[in-house]
């Protein structure tokens, strides 16, 4: 973790604020994913392939 805070920190001003938008854009990728953890529709979507 240090190596990439000293990373980051050797980064120029203009670095760091790309670096930063990007983190940001795959956090909201990651959140407009949304698992919707129910388990139902699953063994539901299983039943009926299975006959």
């Amino acid at each position: 973790m240090n190596d990439l805070i000293q990373t980051y920190n050797q980064l120029s001003d203009v670095q760091q604020k790309q670096l930063v938008t990007f983190a940001n854009l795959l956090l909201l990728k990651q959140k407009a994913k949304k698992p919707t953890g129910n388990l139902g529709e699953w063994k539901e979507k299983i039943a009926k392939f299975s006959n």
